[in-house]
């Protein structure tokens, strides 16, 4: 992904006082969602939990999420979005 992008996001979510992330790059010809951006020009990054060892898999079920995984990525992108597009509350 965009790498000025991780850095404000890793800022923010680091500003909010959470812990536990860290930048990383997907490597050449992934095809993580956001790749097609990325080779697009248009800056993106993706959150990844890592606990992802069924994707793709027969056990790539709803049932076998990780929720604690969710709620921390989730949480991130919402960090992320309120810091980078400020809107009037």
């Amino acid at each position: 992904g965009d790498v000025t992008l991780q850095e404000k996001i890793l800022n923010l979510i680091k500003q909010a006082g959470k812990t536990g992330f860290k930048a990383g790059q997907f490597p050449p010809f992934a095809s993580s969602d956001h790749a097609s951006f990325v080779s697009a020009g248009i800056p993106a990054v993706t959150f990844y939990s890592g606990n992802d060892t069924q994707i793709h898999l027969p056990g790539d079920a709803l049932a076998n999420i990780d929720r604690a995984s969710i709620e921390t990525m989730l949480a991130a992108g919402e960090l992320a979005i309120n810091g980078l597009i400020p809107v009037a509350r």
